[in-house]
């Protein structure tokens, strides 16, 4: 099974088991917090191979939910029984259709939000937003994050 070692920065940093050939693995890879790409034996739990992951690769980590945290960047909806939509993770963008918008706010984040007939400007945290008719929101661009 994994080893936990010391923790740096609030992540625990793991090696292999024994069975993983020595020198195959690329530790300072796997302890990192660099995108990878692990295989694992599926009966002993050792690793088989690490590999390194673009950005692209790896893939944008931004959720979605319908109501919105303090921090979460947020698309209002202005017609009930719609919920306002709430975006949070890593930067990067993500795209969908959340109909009758009618502004929403930056959160704590970085954000571009775009809808049918255009998108907007790049906000700053902390920023309120309104819309001059409803439309259908497309895609939320998270560029940073209030730390």
């Amino acid at each position: 099974m994994w080893q936990a070692h010391a923790e740096q920065a609030g992540v625990a940093v793991v090696s292999a088991p024994a069975s993983a050939e020595a020198g195959a693995i690329d530790m300072s890879l796997l302890n990192s917090s660099q995108p990878k790409s692990v295989v694992l034996d599926v009966n002993t739990g050792a690793v088989l191979s690490v590999k390194p992951l673009s950005e692209r690769e790896f893939g944008v980590l931004i959720s979605n939910q319908p109501i919105c945290e303090f921090s979460d960047a947020c698309y209002y909806s202005g017609k009930t029984p719609y919920a306002n939509q709430g975006f949070f993770g890593s930067n990067g963008t993500i795209t969908g259709s959340w109909p009758y918008r009618n502004g929403g706010n930056s959160g704590g984040c970085k954000v571009k939000f775009c809808w049918t007939q255009a998108c907007g400007p790049v906000l700053n945290p902390q920023t309120t937003f309104a819309l001059t008719q409803l439309t259908t929101g497309t895609s939320v661009t998270i560029s940073g994050r209030v730390s």
